[in-house]
């Protein structure tokens, strides 16, 4: 009788957790069911908007329009409202010229003016057509083959085509207008270089991307084996890069050391709120460093020197940097559009972010925008950036 006490007892618990747990699960289910009809109702609220508006304009707009260039707009108009001042749209077009290699330009790099009067030069690559017409870097470039530069994030693209054709541009500089006629050329661009200057080794680093990581790796060990005082790594007017490229570079000069005592050299989080943490896997060199950065260092370039800065590693000479602290991802829409926006924001060692604060180097030195066109010139004594890095290595008095 005990036994099949138990028994029964057994079978209703059984029973009873059958029933629990098939509540629990429809309890489940259907709190994701609500929630996804919650999302659903909620886009269908926003693309009814959306729709009134447009059929609006298709029954009662009394001008022409181009159906296409409506719906572009829309979506140019919903990242723009991001406040994320890297973000950006390309028409099918658009992305098309951005994607393809059209394997020729001028040589210059553009960026929109802080008055918002067209595209401002933020840097020329030497010996390219720009350098050869005497383009400088801070000139504003308001008209490009007759087109308006204002707000045209596009315009770089404009600049390019095929080889040996011509693209008119005018250009304000010191509120004078000025038209030029450049022929586009291919261009190569010197992405490092390096020098001795006095008894110090100077690196110059255009941007980080392609091979530069291995091309500096092997030019920091040529020159310290040289015997040079030490090291001037200049990344002005440097819009930063990839940081697969940055961490090597970066690991060949740290140990695993730094302020959280764990080598941690950048923290990325992301939407989800999934965070990842690179690390310092080097020994590190002996050599003194100096870095130089200014308010057109971006990026990769600016951590690369707020790493050597918070590991105690290097001293910074210059300007303010420019201020990125988020990455970017492009993604092609079904129409063959494009739109980028900014999708993880990484921070320094510290656990600073670098966005719109940009970080501020040991001894700032600004510079004007005619100084800025002596930058990696023939004449580093006239670079008061430069001789200050040589005077903090011993190289000059």
């Amino acid at each position: 009788m005990k036994n099949r006490v138990n028994l029964a007892t057994l079978a209703v618990l059984i029973a009873l957790t059958a029933v629990t747990s098939g509540v629990i699960v429809q309890w489940y289910v259907m709190e994701n069911v609500n929630s996804d009809l919650d999302e659903y109702y909620q886009e269908r609220r926003e693309l009814k908007a959306f729709m009134e508006a447009k059929e609006k304009i298709e029954k009662e707009f009394v001008g022409e329009y181009d159906a296409e260039k409506l719906m572009h707009g829309a979506i140019e108009g919903m990242v723009g409202t991001l406040g994320d001042q890297w973000s950006h749209y390309w028409t099918p077009d658009s992305f098309r010229t951005h994607t393809e290699d059209l394997g020729a330009g001028i040589g210059a790099e553009l960026k929109p003016a802080g008055d918002n009067s067209g595209m401002e030069i933020a840097a020329i690559e030497k010996n390219s057509p720009a350098a050869k017409a005497q383009l400088k870097i801070g000139d504003v470039i308001t008209e490009i083959d007759g087109k308006d530069t204002k707000n045209a994030d596009d315009a770089a693209q404009w600049l390019k085509g095929e080889e040996y054709t011509d693209v008119e541009i005018t250009i304000l500089r010191d509120g004078k207008e000025k038209n030029y006629t450049i022929m586009r050329e291919r261009i190569t661009k010197e992405l490092l270089n390096h020098k001795i200057l006095n008894s110090a080794g100077y690196i110059q680093i255009g941007r980080f991307e392609n091979r530069v990581d291995t091309e500096f790796i092997d030019t920091v060990d040529q020159l310290i084996s040289g015997g040079v005082k030490g090291l001037v790594v200049d990344v002005r007017n440097n819009p930063g890069g990839e940081l697969k490229i940055l961490r090597p570079m970066l690991n060949h000069l740290l140990d695993d050391n730094g302020p959280r005592g764990d080598g941690t050299l950048i923290s990325l989080k992301y939407k989800d709120g999934s965070e990842e943490t690179l690390y310092s896997e080097g020994k590190g060199v002996e050599t003194p460093l100096v870095v130089l950065v200014n308010n057109d260092s971006y990026s990769a370039a600016e951590f690369f020197a707020a790493c050597l800065q918070e590991f105690n590693r290097a001293e910074i000479v210059g300007e303010k940097t420019g201020g990125k602290g988020h990455a970017q991802s492009t993604f092609q829409l079904s129409d063959g559009s494009g739109i980028l926006f900014s999708t993880s924001e990484y921070f320094t060692p510290s656990g600073k972010s670098l966005a719109e604060t940009g970080m501020m180097p040991d001894h700032e030195i600004p510079m004007t925008q005619d100084e800025k066109m002596l930058i990696g010139s023939a004449e580093p004594e006239k670079d008061k950036q430069l001789q200050k890095a040589l005077q903090l290595l011993g190289a000059i008095s």
